[in-house]
C-alpha cells in the first residue's frame, strides 16, 4: 500500500481566523480520514486546533521568532515532507513557509482575496472563489484536493474537564443566564464604544434575569464595572467553555465572538470596517448590524482595515437602541434551541 498523502495546512492566527478555517478543515478530514492532516499554528492557538478530529501533527511557530527557530521549525516541515501544502492564512510569511516544506503543491487563494496580495508567488496553484466568506473560500481550496468535501456539523471542541472548570467558575460567581460581551478587538477600529456596550448591559439586565460576561483581552487593565457585570480572564480553554454557555453573545469582528458563534451561542455582531460578507460569525443563530457600504458583486469583500484610534464611523453609526432591538429579537428566536452546535 502506498502511504497516505500527507497534507500541510498553514493557518498561524489569529484567534477569529482560525475558527473561520475550522469549518474547512472538518470538511477534508471527512472527506480523506486516511490522509496524514499536520497543521502550522502560532503556539498561542495551539488550544484551538488540539481538539479537532483526525489531526495527526502540530507544529506551534513564532515567526517573530529568531533564525535558529525558523531553521528548526523548517526542518520540521521537511521532516513531515508534505505532499501538499494549503495556505489558509494568505500571507507573505505563510506563503514563504508553504514553499520552504518543498511541498510540491502548494495552493492559496488568488492575489486579489489575499490580504498580501504578493504571497501568491509562493503557489502552484491558486483559485479565484466563488464564496464570499472565508469559511466558504477555503473550502473552494479544500475542494481542489478532494472534490467531495463538504460542510459539516462541527465535532465537540470542548473536553470535559473543561467543562467542569468552567461550571465551577459560573457556580463560583453565581452565575446561571448570562451574556458574553465581547469588547475589545485587534485593533480600535472595529471596538464598539465600550460605553455603549455599558449602557446596552444595563437595558438588557432590566429586562431579562441576565448576568453579563465581560471578556477582558489579555495585558488591559481589568475595567470597573457595575454590578451584574462579572470579568472574564483566562486561558483559551476556559474561554471557549464559558463563552459556549452564553445565553447570547455580543461583539465586533473579534476572536471571541467568532469562537462563541460557532460553540453554539447565538450571536449579535456588531459590524465595522470589515465586511460581514466575508467575516461574520459562523453561528446557526445570528444578528448582523452593519452601516458600511458592501463590497459589489464579483468583488472581493474585504471591507477596510482601518486602524485609527478611535471606532470606525460604521461602528458609530450603530446605536444603543439597535443592538438592543437585536438583542431581544434574537433572544426570543434562539429561545428554544440557543446551546445548538453551528453548522
Amino acid at each position: 500500500m502506498p502511504p497516505p498523502t500527507r497534507v500541510l495546512i498553514v493557518k498561524l492566527g489569529s484567534l477569529g481566523d482560525i475558527v473561520h478555517a475550522w469549518p474547512a478543515y472538518v470538511a477534508l478530514q471527512a472527506a480523506r480520514p486516511d490522509w496524514r492532516l499536520a497543521w502550522l499554528v502560532d503556539p498561542r492557538w495551539q488550544p484551538l486546533v488540539q481538539p479537532l478530529p483526525g489531526l495527526h501533527d502540530i507544529f506551534p511557530f513564532n515567526t517573530h521568532s529568531g533564525p535558529a527557530a525558523w531553521r528548526r521549525a523548517i526542518a520540521r516541515l521537511r521532516q513531515f515532507d508534505p505532499h501538499i501544502a494549503l495556505d489558509w492564512q494568505g500571507a507573505w510569511k505563510s506563503s514563504l513557509l508553504a514553499w520552504l516544506s518543498r511541498a510540491p503543491r502548494r495552493l492559496g487563494l488568488a492575489s486579489g482575496w489575499l490580504r498580501e496580495p504578493g504571497a501568491h508567488w509562493f503557489y502552484t496553484q491558486t483559485i479565484a472563489p466563488a464564496g464570499r466568506h472565508i469559511s466558504h473560500q477555503l473550502l473552494e481550496l479544500v475542494q481542489q484536493i478532494a472534490p467531495a468535501a463538504a460542510l459539516r456539523p462541527m465535532p465537540g471542541m470542548i473536553s470535559p474537564a473543561d467543562q467542569a472548570r468552567a461550571q465551577a467558575w459560573l457556580r463560583e460567581r453565581e452565575i446561571q443566564s448570562f451574556l458574553f460581551f465581547s469588547p475589545g478587538g485587534g485593533w480600535r477600529g472595529k471596538q464598539w464604544p465600550r460605553e455603549r456596550y455599558l449602557e446596552l448591559g444595563r437595558r438588557l439586565m432590566s429586562l431579562k434575569n441576565l448576568a453579563v460576561v465581560w471578556n477582558q483581552d489579555p495585558g488591559e487593565p481589568m475595567p470597573a464595572l457595575p454590578a451584574g457585570f462579572h470579568t472574564f480572564q483566562g486561558d483559551l480553554p476556559l474561554l471557549m467553555a464559558v463563552a459556549a454557555r452564553a445565553r447570547l453573545a455580543l461583539g465586533g469582528d473579534t476572536g471571541p465572538l467568532h469562537l462563541a458563534a460557532a460553540l453554539g451561542a447565538p450571536v449579535v455582531a456588531l459590524f465595522g470596517p470589515t465586511d460581514p460578507e466575508r467575516n461574520r460569525p459562523w453561528a446557526r443563530h445570528i444578528r448582523v448590524l452593519f452601516q458600511g457600504r458592501p463590497a459589489p458583486a464579483g468583488q472581493p469583500a474585504h471591507g477596510r482595515y482601518a486602524r485609527g484610534k478611535t471606532p470606525a464611523p460604521e461602528l458609530l453609526a450603530i446605536s444603543v437602541e439597535a443592538a438592543l432591538a437585536a438583542c431581544q429579537d434574537l433572544l426570543a428566536a434562539s429561545a428554544p434551541d440557543f446551546a445548538e452546535v453551528a453548522p
